[in-house]
């Protein structure tokens, strides 16, 4: 099934998004002060997109990224404002989990938002306060998936200056 209906709201699955999508989803992530995000290319290349919309109108989105074989990476949940508390993000994130999830792999994630990390929590994620403390798979996945020029500018420019990484917390799933 590439899509779920839920209260007047489409999540859809699929492999790509467009360009428009994509630098639609940057905007997003660039107003949100404890997001960096990923640049509209790397969503363009995301390895997954699941989309959600509601009365044909983008509600939100998530990616799924594999930079090694073994480890899926659950990345850049994100609702839009006008649509958050009414579960559009737990379902986005449902289905990330869903879709991410393979025999032998394990799932990582990383965030500072409380909700993500409780529904984390509930998944049977064991959370991390570290990225130097997860596994070296997890840990690996996760430094070529933050390191970009891209990410690295958005710190600067949201004044982070590195410290975005503070508060953080970082979890891992074994399959």
């Amino acid at each position: 099934m590439n899509f779920y209906i839920m209260d007047n709201t489409k999540i859809e699955f699929r492999e790509s998004v467009t360009s428009a999508e994509a630098q639609l989803f940057q905007k997003w992530l660039k107003q949100e002060p404890d997001i960096t995000g990923l640049s509209a290319q790397e969503i363009l290349h995301a390895k997954k997109v699941i989309v959600a919309t509601k009365n044909n109108t983008m509600a939100g989105f998530c990616t799924i990224d594999q930079p090694i074989q073994s480890c899926a990476i659950l990345s850049s949940l994100y609702v839009h404002p006008d649509f958050r508390a009414q579960g559009i993000g737990r379902e986005l994130f449902k289905r990330q989990i869903g879709i991410a999830s393979r025999p032998n792999q394990l799932l990582v994630s990383s965030s500072r938002n409380p909700h993500v990390l409780a529904w984390l929590k509930d998944a049977g994620f064991t959370q991390y306060p570290s990225i130097w403390q997860l596994p070296k798979c997890a840990m690996f996945s996760l430094m070529a998936h933050a390191w970009s020029f891209y990410r690295l500018q958005q710190y600067i420019q949201k004044k982070t200056h590195g410290m975005a990484l503070n508060g953080f917390q970082y979890a891992v799933r074994s399959l």
